[in-house]
């Protein structure tokens, strides 16, 4: 409130009189801000990265005009909002006055904390470091790309990767590649998010590898299964071109047990008494002559470290030693002269039938002299691996001198229908073991007898002179 006196004049009479009187009057003053502003915590950039920040004024009245001093190349104020922005094209300290000019033309200086622009947060894509691992024909594959720098979140894109492969907005390339082996030009490229963006390419020659697999051919030359006293190890079993492909990584050996009822199918056989298997796929020792005569195949597991990709390999183990009294006992395959023991062999188609053994071919001769006019036989036969396909068809006696009779032979076949059986495209096993038991004689009930001797499987392994025949098929996919 402002006291003024006011001077108040009045005539009377031609006498004029001079009156002082003091009087109050309030007089309001129009309110009025400082014109500023804070810039003093104005954020840091780099080069090349598009950087932005808002002047915010405080008093004065509107509308305001805004102009900067010291920025940076590449940055610029707009006038009218008094935002800074643009892509800083120099590093360094950049000291920054911002003039504001109110609506009433007053205009003030602010100064602002010194602009640090950094040196450009470029994108970093390495190509010898994500230098994407080779992948095996139908395994799965996945492979990460590394990058930093930039700004996230990234894009990713990839030109001339094989079939069935991806690349996903993590960087990683994954999937099943389908196609033939190889090596195929792809080209990797990453952008990230900064406007403008920034970009980084990088170019490989990309392999895909054969899957890693048993060769039909090599393995033939060795007859179709390892031989335990070969010796051989993995690395020989790789110089020989007996297991090829795969990614080179390290190689383990280990035969896999059967146990029911987690597998319907024993594909891998069993692994035969007194023989081991080693991680580096050496195979040792021998059959004990206690066990029977005959060969005793096997398929171990080899497992590649780096894909985990299976394959299955058989091996062979024979016992050739006959018990002492027992049957001459021998095997003819392909109907030559020697009577030996080697594995059966066959293909399977993929969800196929197995069929092996015909003709007489291959033919188990059992030869005893039964030193009567009449030789009775009984034959028992158990297996692993099938859901029911093995027989043993008597196909002749074998007559000896002075018209007596020195054995018999049956023959082999195994026919079995294998769909889903979970052993397709990989070698497998199967092992028969046969217990025989053969009498001679010409009493009238003779066959009343024979049962008494050799009846049941218990009794023809009790009776028979310790005659029995491990005999084995390896199966090889088609």
């Amino acid at each position: 409130m402002n006291l003024r006196f006011c001077l108040l004049t009045s005539t009377v009479v031609a006498t004029a009189t001079l009156m002082a009187i003091g009087c109050n009057q309030r007089e309001p003053l129009a309110p009025y801000a400082f014109l500023g502003g804070d810039c003093t915590n104005i954020p840091p950039g780099n080069v090349g990265a598009s950087y932005s920040f808002l002047f915010e004024v405080t008093g004065g009245s509107g509308p305001y005009t805004y102009s900067a001093d010291g920025l940076p190349p590449g940055l610029m104020i707009d006038p009218d909002t008094g935002e800074i922005s643009g892509v800083p094209e120099e590093e360094g300290t950049f000291s920054i006055v911002i003039t504001v000019e109110d609506g009433t033309g007053f205009a003030q200086q602010i100064a602002c904390g010194d602009l640090v622009i950094g040196p450009a947060n470029l994108l970093n894509f390495d190509c010898d470091a994500n230098s994407p691992s080779l992948a095996v024909q139908g395994v799965t594959y996945s492979h990460t790309f590394v990058v930093d720098g930039g700004t996230m979140p990234y894009t990713w894109d990839a030109t001339g990767l094989p079939a069935d492969l991806t690349i996903d907005n993590t960087g990683t390339i994954s999937g099943v590649p389908s196609v033939d082996p190889g090596t195929f030009p792809v080209t990797v490229t990453v952008s990230d998010s900064s406007d403008p963006s920034l970009t980084a390419t990088c170019d490989w020659n990309f392999e895909v590898r054969p899957g890693l697999q048993v060769n039909k051919m090599a393995l033939e030359a060795e007859g179709n299964c390892i031989d335990v006293d070969a010796g051989f190890d993995i690395d020989q079993l790789i110089n020989d071109n007996i297991i090829i492909g795969g990614d080179g990584t390290p190689i383990t050996c280990a035969f896999d047990a059967f146990e029911p009822p987690d597998i319907g199918y024993r594909g891998n056989g069993n692994l035969p008494p007194g023989i081991t298997v080693d991680d580096r796929c050496v195979a040792s020792g021998s059959v004990p002559q206690s066990e029977p005569l005959g060969v005793y195949a096997f398929a171990v597991t080899l497992t590649q470290e780096g894909s985990q990709q299976r394959v299955w390999l058989p091996y062979c183990a024979t016992q050739e030693v006959q018990h002492a009294g027992a049957y001459d006992i021998g095997v003819n395959v392909n109907g030559g002269d020697d009577w030996m023991f080697e594995p059966g062999f066959t293909t399977m188609a993929a969800n196929s039938q197995v069929t092996y053994g015909a003709n007489n071919d291959p033919q188990v001769r059992v030869i005893r002299n039964c030193s009567n006019n009449s030789c009775f036989y009984k034959y028992y036969f158990g297996y692993n691996a099938l859901n029911g396909g093995v027989s043993g068809e008597q196909s002749a006696a074998l007559p000896g001198p002075m018209m007596t009779v020195d054995g018999m032979t049956h023959s082999i076949r195994v026919d079995d229908n294998l769909a889903d059986a979970g052993l397709d495209g990989r070698y497998w096993v199967v092992n028969v073991r046969w217990d025989y038991c053969l009498f001679g004689s010409d009493a009238p009930n003779a066959p009343d007898l024979n049962d008494d001797a050799c009846g049941t499987k218990e009794l023809a392994q009790a009776n028979g002179d310790d005659s029995n025949l491990m005999w084995s098929l390896v199966v090889a996919p088609n």
